[in-house]
């Protein structure tokens, strides 16, 4: 029974060390993706606004 115990502990335990790994490349990914994805929206902003007050001037 001991055995059994023993190996069902390093199951679990490799289990959510590979579980914690996986979540913390999933939040990296993500992470990454999400900060490309602002970075260009802000970037459509500043061009909009830009073009915006150049039609404004010229008006």
């Amino acid at each position: 029974m001991r055995w059994i115990n023993e190996n069902l502990t390093t199951i679990i335990v490799l289990g959510v060390v590979v579980v914690g790994l996986y979540f913390w490349l999933m939040r990296k990914r993500y992470a990454d993706s999400f900060n490309a994805e602002r970075n260009r929206i802000e970037a459509e902003k500043r061009a909009r606004r830009e073009a915006g007050g150049q039609t404004r001037k010229g008006s």
